[in-house]
């Protein structure tokens, strides 16, 4: 797992490459974590244009950085889900509760 990420305004933006699964979620976690403590970043914007596979774990995970961030009033969205990955938050719903943007510049716009 690769992950990378970058900070404009008041914006997270992580992106993330291959699997979103079990065996990534405590990398992804320890990763993740300095920012989602930083009150300073207001908007979390994740990335799963290079994501080709999501699991239970991925999805368990991504409820509970929601739920963390919705207790602290920050902004939480996705971007750039391939089909796989967009068919996957459309089965578990995910996608009414998170918005999921086509475009990461679409998905600044309406968080910022």
């Amino acid at each position: 797992m690769n992950i990378t990420h970058r900070i404009e305004n008041e914006t997270c933006i992580l992106t993330f490459n291959r699997t979103f699964s079990a065996a990534d979620i405590d990398q992804i976690r320890n990763y993740a974590q300095p920012f989602i403590e930083d009150l300073a970043i207001r908007n979390f914007l994740f990335n799963f244009k290079d994501v080709n596979n999501i699991d239970s774990t991925g999805i368990g995970f991504l409820m509970e950085i929601r739920q963390t961030l919705d207790e602290r009033q920050a902004r939480l969205a996705f971007c750039e889900p391939n089909e796989y990955v967009d068919d996957i938050f459309d089965i578990t719903n995910i996608d009414t509760m998170i918005p999921v943007y086509p475009s990461e510049e679409e998905a600044l716009s309406n968080l910022t």
